[in-house]
């Protein structure tokens, strides 16, 4: 598992891609990103804590995130480049949304 990133340094870190997490920021600072449903979980200790959000690239693709206490425990993308690469713009561009 990999650690929640908190930050946009973790996010680089997590994407390890320049392009990649450079297209996803400007997604998310373009106001691309729209959360698709309320954030569940309550952040307690033992809580999972899970967001699904609408990302519009090319057409609009969902992400998955889930947080249990300080990892990431699930990274989900319906695009294309998610499953070949296991991360993908759009992924960036939901984290950047939530730390930012």
């Amino acid at each position: 598992m990999q650690p929640f990133p908190t930050n946009l340094a973790e996010i680089y870190r997590l994407i390890d891609d320049r392009s990649t997490f450079d297209r996803g920021k400007r997604y998310a600072h373009e106001g691309r990103v729209k959360l698709a449903a309320p954030p569940e979980g309550d952040g307690s200790e033992n809580s999972r804590r899970r967001w699904e959000c609408s990302v519009l690239g090319s057409k609009e693709y969902r992400v998955i995130l889930q947080q249990h206490r300080d990892d990431l425990d699930i990274m989900w993308c319906s695009c294309p480049a998610f499953v070949r690469n296991g991360v993908c713009k759009h992924i960036a561009a939901a984290l950047t949304y939530l730390v930012e």
